[in-house]
């Protein structure tokens, strides 16, 4: 099936064309107190492994509904989501968009009779999340966490649309590990919607709504189209940049619109295509719980968090569903490979417009990591002016969008280092930097949400951290003369001498 991809299924028939999809015979347990998923999407993500289908499910509410696990398990997948076939072809694609909203394209507004997300409908009183919707545990979790989604919601007070990827948890047993009342586990979720200190969007439209005295309308849409999910939880958009926000980029990354259907109970929209519809209010005043521990993008598990809590009032699903969830962990895992293309693709795009020296970003750690290398073109005396490293640094530090502001690493590299090979990166800063000299400290930069050595907010996430950024360009002219010569064959010869011997060594 060609790029652009209408749904998940779609891309799913794309990967088991490619061999790229096995299906699982033995039987894996996802149960909260017995469950392999966490082993089974470390050891796949660890090796490189293909996306799983899995049917035969101990411990599971929705026996008739198969599982998909590690979808965007690796540099490739994430790539071809996007319609490219490497990763930095990724990169450029979507940073000569974001920075061109001109050409995001407004998407097509079809018929409820034409949406496949509406094929069955549940109402009010008639809502059950414990079994009408697929409930998988990893690890220690409490809750069953669904995350393949997108969240639309609306700004109260301008009307500006927010369509981006959040956390939600269903609400089985609390931290302490005592059942939630019947109440909340048949109609209510946690959300991870940051608003007391405000951290991102959802958490900005709830801040308003509270001030306002009444609650926020949200659409959850879960199991996309992969160019949306991977959008959905990728670059950081100023809200109001479109009128249909991530729809609108990702139908310009598709090259074809998204097809988008209205919500039942407001005027929200959803993608037509989605398996389940999830419509609800995140109320007013607050109600709040805590929720935890879950395993966070950077290999952690989080203790409690306090949580607003969002009644579902409609549910609205195809007729034989598919699910697809995901866990973060300690890395590789599946969809951190959105976090290594989007926190690298908010970087590329920003520096792009200012330098053009800049060649390539990369995030390493197979996640949201907050460690980029930034490569440029030029090093030594071709540098545009002295000390250019640091200014890269910088103008990282500086850049527009959630991710730059947040980097607590930042190595800026010559064009003779392969900025995604790390022993390459280290050599770099061993040989090329003294570490009085050539490194730069911020005392008071932004912290990642879940990073567990910065000093956690009320809500128990984080939001301040040190930094260190490190200009490892080789110091011609700006401290040698000279430089010793770099002792290894150009990549034009190793290319050529791959090829001479290819048939020798392959496996």
């Amino acid at each position: 099936m060609p790029f652009p991809y209408r749904d998940l299924r779609d891309f799913l028939d794309d990967l088991r064309t490619q061999g790229d999809l096995v299906k699982i015979e033995e039987p894996i347990d996802v149960s909260r107190e017995k469950n392999e998923l966490a082993a089974l999407q470390s050891h796949v993500a660890g090796v490189d492994g293909p996306c799983l289908w899995l049917e035969n499910l101990a411990g599971y509410n929705t026996p008739d509904i198969p599982l998909v696990l590690n979808v965007f398990g690796s540099r490739r997948r994430m790539a071809a989501a996007l319609g490219a076939k490497t990763e930095l072809e990724a990169k450029l694609k979507l940073s000569a968009i974001l920075n061109d909203p001109g050409s995001w394209l407004d998407p097509t507004i079809v018929n409820r009779s034409a949406a496949p997300c509406k094929e069955i409908v549940i109402k009010g009183s008639d809502i059950d999340l414990r079994t009408q919707i697929p409930h998988v545990w990893f690890g220690d979790e409490r809750q069953s966490y669904p995350n393949c989604d997108i969240t639309a919601s609306k700004d109260p007070i301008t009307g500006e649309l927010n369509a981006s990827t959040y956390r939600y948890g269903l609400m089985g047993v609390d931290p302490d590990g005592k059942p939630y009342s019947e109440e909340l586990q048949k109609s209510y979720m946690t959300a991870y919607a940051w608003w007391n200190p405000i951290y991102n969007d959802l958490g900005v439209h709830y801040s308003k709504a509270v001030k306002l005295g009444k609650p926020l309308d949200v659409a959850i849409a879960y199991v996309l189209d992969p160019t949306l999910f991977a959008i959905g939880g990728g670059p950081s958009i100023l809200m109001g940049t479109h009128k249909w926000d991530k729809y609108a980029l990702t139908g310009a990354v598709r090259g074809k619109p998204l097809e988008l259907v209205k919500c039942e109970d407001s005027d929200l929209y959803v993608p037509a295509s989605a398996e389940y519809i999830l419509e609800g209010q995140i109320e007013v005043p607050p109600r709040e719980e805590p929720d935890g521990p879950h395993g966070n993008f950077l290999g952690y598990y989080d203790p409690a968090f306090i949580l607003p809590l969002i009644r579902i009032n409609t549910i609205t699903r195809r007729r034989k569903p598919i699910w697809y969830n995901v866990y973060e962990m300690w890395p590789p895992f599946d969809h951190g490979y959105v976090g290594v293309t989007f926190v690298a693709v908010e970087i590329l795009a920003e520096l792009k417009r200012k330098l053009p020296q800049v060649k390539d970003v990369v995030v390493h750690g197979g996640t949201w990591l907050p460690f980029v290398v930034v490569q440029l073109d030029c090093d030594r005396e071709e540098k545009p002016f002295h000390w250019f490293g640091r200014h890269v640094i910088h103008a990282v530090w500086s850049a527009a969008g959630r991710f730059p502001r947040m980097m607590k690493y930042v190595v800026v590299v010559g064009p003779d280092i392969d900025p995604y090979n790390l022993t390459d990166v280290l050599i770099a800063m061993v040989t090329r930097t003294q570490p009085k000299r050539d490194f730069m400290f911020n005392e008071y930069g932004g912290a990642l949400v879940l990073d567990p050595s910065a000093p956690r907010g009320p809500q128990g996430n984080t939001l301040i951290t040190e930094q260190v950024g490190i200009d490892a360009t080789i110091k011609v002219p700006e401290v040698h003369q000279e430089f010793a010569k770099v002792a290894r064959p150009s990549r034009e010869e190793m290319e050529r001498i791959a090829k001479k011997v290819e048939r020798y060594l392959k496996k």
